[in-house]
């Protein structure tokens, strides 16, 4: 992770992880709380929150729009977790596991904002309250889709990276992905057809209980497709 500075603009500072630190620190998490499972499965993202973070999981009223929200302590550990009273833990399952995951990666990605000696102690994202040392957010951060491009909140990019790497941990994917998976027959690389790659989403989704829109994000980030090349 690097850190540039941003004198007079944002955040006065921004943080930088490569795509494998992604993958490496939502491992790492899982490994720590005993919640890798063995064989690929769901992830128990409510139980990796509060036994990880030391914190249980608050369901409240947010505001209109917001799923979740992720506060810190002064030193930058993390304070609380809450999700949307009306987000159905039953009905929105894969929106429900989603926000837990979101929240958890401000968690792990982003306590420096908060630590006082950083100068992020009036950190806020909807600028309510500068006091409150959280960030709030809101279904266009969280739901695939809803968003549209990159609207310069490096911040929720970061967090949404982290529902693949916690919920959809890269070494399951590839072993469940296996009968799917193709090789290139010159370079040997791995690759999803299209006809593979709809049907491994649909499979997948239902094994770890995510959106299909979920699944074939991470599918991307695993087998990119090779546009506009031939698949040798």
């Amino acid at each position: 992770m690097k850190v540039v500075r941003t004198p007079g603009r944002g955040l006065g500072q921004r943080l930088i992880f490569d795509e494998a630190e992604f993958d490496a620190i939502g491992l790492e998490t899982l490994r720590k709380t005993n919640l890798l499972p063995s064989a690929p499965a769901p992830i128990r993202i409510d139980r990796l929150i509060e036994s990880f973070f030391d914190v249980t999981i608050e369901y409240v009223d947010l505001g209109e729009g917001v799923l979740g929200a992720t506060s810190f302590r002064p030193n930058g550990s993390v304070n609380g977790i809450a999700v949307a009273l009306a987000l159905d833990r039953d009905s929105a399952t894969h929106l429900f596991r989603s926000t837990l995951a979101h929240e958890a990666g401000h968690g792990l990605l982003h306590p420096m904002l908060f630590m006082q000696d950083a100068g992020q102690g009036a950190f806020s994202v909807d600028n309510a309250d500068p006091t409150k040392r959280r960030i709030l957010c809101r279904s266009r951060d969280i739901v695939p889709g809803q968003r549209r491009g990159y609207d310069g909140r490096w911040w929720e990019y970061q967090a949404n990276r982290m529902i693949g790497s916690l919920l959809l941990p890269r070494p399951l994917v590839l072993v469940a992905a296996g009968e799917f998976v193709e090789r290139r027959a010159m370079s040997g690389n791995m690759f999803l057809s299209e006809e593979n790659r709809m049907r491994a989403t649909d499979q997948l989704a239902k094994l770890f209980e995510v959106s299909s829109a979920c699944m074939s994000i991470r599918l991307e980030e695993i087998f990119p497709q090779a546009k506009g090349q031939e698949e040798f």
